[in-house]
């Protein structure tokens, strides 16, 4: 996975591509396979699960939810 740094101002100027980490385990594909967290600090991907492994994704619908229902029972 790589980055560009760009400049802005006086002119708008991109710099070298750096290296952010080895994606070589990631599954890639034509399509875009991850997206970036909200507050552009983190990755999701999809991993190269292997011929034999069993593949499976999980999804958490209403996370914030539910740790709000967590952190009020573990404050009581």
């Amino acid at each position: 996975m790589m980055a560009v740094p760009i400049l802005l101002r006086p002119n708008f100027h991109r710099q070298r591509p750096v290296q952010l980490f080895p994606a070589g385990h990631f599954f890639v594909n034509v399509a875009r396979n991850y997206d970036l967290s909200p507050d552009g600090n983190g990755f999701i991907m999809m991993k190269n699960a292997g011929v034999s492994a069993r593949q499976s994704i999980f999804v958490v619908s209403n996370w914030f939810e539910e740790v709000r229902t967590k952190m009020s029972e573990a404050g009581r």
